[in-house]
């Protein structure tokens, strides 16, 4: 994990001081609304999750983004327990396509269960924007079993 950490500081790193001077486009913020599907790397979609949530992008050059997010994802329609799924990730924009990754921690929450909480995961994505939609295809994978058992999703998302 902290060969992971010191790679995504570094990438920030080279790409916040990047020589390409800053336009009135590469500064600012898109806020979306997020609506999701997830299945596991069997894609048999015979168990699946929903997903609503928010991120924002925050632009911090012409080349790097840094999203906070946040999803509450549900198995099927069935409201308890529900996942509650904050992320930060780094990405890196070619026009409107980005890719990244970042890091999250999931927490079950309901009344059968209480609270508990995951381990951290790596969260890798690939999407396109728009300043009104956006498209996001993305895999979460925990440490301990890396590579060995992914989540993937894909999400729409409306801007404001």
């Amino acid at each position: 994990m902290k060969k992971i950490l010191i790679v995504v500081m570094t990438l920030f790193i080279v790409f916040s001081f990047s020589t390409q001077p800053l336009n009135a486009q590469d500064i600012g913020m898109n806020f979306y609304i997020n609506f999701g599907l997830l299945t596991d790397d069997s894609f048999s979609f015979s168990d699946y999750l929903w997903s609503v949530g928010a991120n924002l992008d925050i632009h911090i050059g012409p080349l790097l983004m840094i999203t906070p997010e946040c999803d509450i994802i549900v198995y099927k329609f069935d409201f308890d327990p529900v996942i509650l799924a904050p992320a930060v990730m780094a990405n890196i924009k070619l026009k409107n396509v980005f890719f990244g990754l970042g890091i999250t921690k999931w927490f079950l929450i309901g009344d059968s269960v209480g609270t508990i909480e995951g381990d951290f995961a790596l969260k890798m994505n690939l999407g396109l924007r728009t300043s009104n939609l956006r498209i996001t295809l993305y895999g979460v994978s925990y440490f301990d079993s890396f590579f060995d058992y992914f989540l993937f999703g894909i999400s729409l998302g409306f801007g404001f």
